[in-house]
């Protein structure tokens, strides 16, 4: 038995894409569908599905705590041996999460993260924004494979064996890497699998870009509050990549929204230390929907 859990929030437009994408997965083996979500309109369609799809069981939450909050219900009520993690957003390649949950047949593997790639063109400076970083964050994931550092899994589409851990902190921000984490630090294996890819629309708007990289990067500074390690991700860390993204360009309108992007990505570090350690935003507050994404 298998286990794919979604923590959604106001997912109503997209949930019944993301279980039909699940539906139409080669998984092979029986499998169940948990959805958390705290908003009505989410659970109502939950709920309309349910009459006939009986894997699928829905987790209504009294209020909104956040992913985590989510993630560890579904650990909780969770039957499989393994735990998938995806979102409802995300758009799963044929076959990612079969490619995804073989890696467990290593007993040594206690978590696995796929590679997300975007569903935007190229042709725009949002889009160009989407391929670099997201190319970027591939690069970064094998760099720690190689170097026998690797835990970034990616929220996305990411697994777990059940029975490590029980749960995670209800305020942790970046969630995937604190599963990745906290597991690692049991002295279990975490991989990543490449091959299990996992699509998703970035922004397309300055806005819901700066919403989506200020959650994210905030959740990296509370990380290295959190267990006194230098994260994978920092504002310093990134600068490495410069070169890298100068050879990812074909143009010079790509070279100028590649400036653009690094001017862009230092305000949202700034502000992300801002919102969390002056202004002392909690998760609920940081972790705001990013509507053009959606």
């Amino acid at each position: 038995m298998i286990t794919i859990g979604i923590g959604a929030y106001k997912e109503e437009n997209t949930i019944g894409k993301a279980i039909d994408n699940i539906m139409s997965q080669k998984i092979g083996e029986k499998f169940e569908i948990i959805v958390a979500c705290p908003d009505k309109g989410t659970a109502d369609v939950i709920r309309e599905l349910r009459k006939k799809n009986k894997n699928l069981k829905l987790i209504k939450e009294k209020k909104r705590e956040g992913q985590p909050a989510a993630y560890n219900k579904i650990i909780e009520k969770a039957k499989g041996r393994i735990i998938v993690f995806t979102d409802a957003d995300a758009v799963l390649e044929k076959n990612s999460i079969k490619k995804i949950i073989d890696v467990f047949k290593d007993e040594r593997v206690g978590a696995a993260g796929g590679r997300p790639k975007p569903l935007n063109k190229r042709n725009n400076m949002f889009g160009f924004w989407a391929h670099f970083l997201f190319e970027a964050a591939h690069k970064l994931r094998r760099d720690l494979v190689k170097r026998n550092e690797f835990y970034y899994i990616t929220g996305p589409l990411c697994a777990i064996r059940k029975g490590i851990i029980d749960s995670m902190p209800k305020n942790a921000m970046a969630t995937d890497v604190v599963l990745g984490y906290l597991i690692k630090k049991k002295g279990w294996k975490v991989v990543y699998v490449p091959d299990a890819v996992v699509y998703q629309k970035a922004p397309t708007n300055l806005n819901d870009f700066f919403a989506q990289k200020i959650r994210t990067m905030a959740g990296f500074y509370q990380f290295k509050q959190m267990f006194n390690v230098r994260p994978v991700r920092s504002a310093s860390a990134e600068s490495r990549y410069i070169l890298d993204g100068l050879k990812f360009t074909k143009n010079l309108k790509e070279k100028f929204w590649f400036f653009e992007l690094l001017f862009f990505r230092v305000v949202a570090w700034i502000l992300a230390w801002w919102n969390l350690n002056i202004k002392k935003k909690n998760i609920a507050q940081i972790w705001t929907t990013v509507d053009s994404t959606k």
